[in-house]
């Protein structure tokens, strides 16, 4: 299909899978921590292991980074409570749903995978809300004139710059037999959406209707995107056959390639300009929170 996804960067080692198995081993941690340790959670061929053994084996493995992280997250916490600077709930989901949006591309996309995990929303957004108030003091401290926002935009533009794009749909077959059935489908009128929900074979697009979203130029393999690019809004292509099965295209929209304009893209360039600063200054934020704190570890 196209080219691996990858999650996008929010901030150092904060990748969103990274965060959510950081949840999942915070919580089995705590979890053991607060219970009794005598317990027996399997028995291999006549072995006991004990709760005992998994928390020491636990705790060898991640047991350092868990309480730093811990200890981390408490010292941004009364840093920001000194500077009457908490993050609300309302600013904790804004910033949530912006992070969901730029690395799932839909909400629905982001459940599923809390599910895989055994997860909810509530849980990511108690693991993240440290950091995003880490965040939030940081940029408070920061002074961004338009001097700086236009040589970082004349530093980066091509970052700006609108490339060439189709907003695509897609359903997958598992043979070309069945993709031209499915196509006569729509060609009798049927809806690609729905066709897509109960027939592609696609497991992260058929949810969503085969929704691909917005793709430029070099998202995808080679074979779809000369098709893509080449079709009119509203056209269906032919089945077209890859190494994941026979796929059939739509094009809801299209957009030409557009030079960036300083004013038409302030905004943009402001949030990129705090990113970057944020992630340039958070390692050395921690470490003076740290070197000024009175930490006793046992």
């Amino acid at each position: 299909m196209g080219k691996s996804s990858r999650f996008g960067r929010t901030g150092p080692n904060r990748t969103a899978v990274a965060v959510l198995i950081s949840v999942v081993l915070t919580g089995l941690i705590v979890w053991y921590i607060a219970g009794p340790l005598n317990g027996t959670v399997a028995v291999v061929n006549g072995r006991v292991i004990t709760k005992k053994m998994m928390y020491e084996e636990m705790n060898k493995r991640v047991g350092a980074e868990t309480l730093q992280a811990i200890v981390d997250d408490t010292l941004v916490m009364q840093e920001a409570a000194l500077k009457n600077l908490k993050l609300t709930d309302e600013e904790l989901k804004a910033e949530m749903d912006r992070i969901i949006l730029d690395q799932y591309g839909s909400e629905e996309s982001f459940q599923q995978l809390l599910q895989y995990y055994g997860l909810t929303r509530k849980q990511v957004e108690d693991n993240w809300r440290p950091y995003l108030t880490a965040r939030k003091v940081i940029l408070a401290g920061l002074s961004i004139t338009d001097d700086d926002l236009r040589a970082y935009f004349e530093n980066n533009r091509d970052d700006f710059d609108e490339t060439a794009a189709v907003h695509l749909r897609q359903i997958v077959l598992e043979t070309l037999e069945d993709a031209q059935e499915v196509l006569e489908e729509i060609k009798a009128g049927g809806d690609f959406a729905e066709l897509a929900k109960a027939k592609s074979i696609d497991s992260a697009t058929k949810s969503n209707g085969g929704e691909l979203g917005w793709v430029e130029e070099g998202d995808l393999d080679e074979e779809l995107e000369e098709v893509a690019f080449a079709l009119d809004v509203d056209e269906i292509s032919d089945p077209i056959e890859t190494d994941d099965g026979f796929v059939i295209l739509e094009v809801i929209e299209k957009r030409e390639a557009k030079e960036a304009v300083f004013e038409e893209v302030k905004d943009k360039v402001a949030d990129a300009y705090k990113e970057e600063k944020f992630n340039e200054l958070y390692p050395g934020f921690l470490e003076g929170l740290r070197s000024k704190a009175k930490i006793q570890y046992r």
